[in-house]
Formats: structure tokens, sequence, C-alpha cells
């Protein structure tokens, strides 16, 4: 549901008792699927429903990274909210390009998104 954007299947899992921050095989959460698919609405929701943000998959990246990858606009949700505090991993840090769409994301407006 998260990877295709599908905000009111995600809601009647979370009804169901479902956790936003259940994984795969690969670690990979909801918001890892949502923010690769770029999609702002449910990277939205996700957050509104306390997704963990500091979650990282079996290559130890969390879902910034994927957004960062997919959308400077879903990147910018997630980097300018109120509760993040994850951190890049070095190797993508030190990478030229994910730090010029890290602070891209940074200065975005996001209630433009």
């Amino acid at each position: 549901a998260a990877q295709e954007g599908d905000i009111d299947r995600m809601r009647f899992c979370l009804k169901l008792g479902c956790s936003p921050n259940a994984s795969g095989y690969d670690f990979r959460t909801s918001l890892h699927l949502a923010a690769a698919s770029g999609s702002a609405d449910a990277v939205h929701f996700l957050l509104s429903n306390r997704a963990d943000q500091m979650a990282v998959d079996r290559w130890k990246n969390p879902a910034l990274v994927d957004a960062l990858r997919t959308d400077v606009n879903v990147a910018a949700l997630m980097a300018q909210n109120a509760w993040y505090k994850v951190e890049l991993p070095k190797a993508l840090y030190e990478s030229s390009d994910m730090q010029h769409l890290f602070t891209k994301a940074q200065s975005l407006d996001v209630s433009k998104i």
C-alpha cells in the first residue's frame, strides 16, 4: 500500500492494528517504500502516524536515502520533519550529489508540497 501511495489501505491496516514500522525480509519499512516510490502523500501520512524515520534497512540506509534518490520534495518532507534525527550513512554523505540534494531538501518550502 505504501509503495503505491494507497492512503486508504494504509489507514485500514493501521486501524486493524498493523504497525507503520513493520518491515520485510530486508528490513525496509512502509516509509522506505513510500519514499522510494516518491509518494509525498504516503510519506506525510506515515510520518503523521509516527513511522520511525530512524529505521534502517539491511543496507543500513534510512528512508531518507530512498527519498533523496527518488524525489527531493519527498526528502524535504522528511528532512524538515520535527522529530527527524537520523544521519545519512557516511559513504552517502561524502557524495557531493547527496550533500547537494540533502541541502536542497532542507531548504524547500514543504507547505507547497
